[in-house]
């Protein structure tokens, strides 16, 4: 993702995903790429997923992560 390289990183995410399926950082990364490859419909899902989890959690900042219940808050 960080290289520009948003529909290659896709295939990258959606098999880091098929071997650890509730990754959160590889869910965002694969949002983030969809978003920019133009696939806003399905990062949208993907996010929603994702603040669903972070809200059935407990509320955790971790400040030397930069991390708000395992998204990256650090912009």
């Amino acid at each position: 993702y960080e290289c520009g390289i948003f529909r290659s990183s896709i295939l990258y995410y959606k098999n880091a995903i098929s071997q650890k399926e509730n990754d959160v950082d590889t869910l965002y990364l694969l949002a983030l790429s969809l978003f920019q490859s133009g696939d806003e419909i399905e990062a949208i899902k993907i996010l929603q997923k994702l603040s669903e989890h972070s809200q059935n959690e407990e509320d955790e900042i971790d400040f030397c992560q930069n991390t708000y219940n395992n998204l990256n808050i650090n912009g």
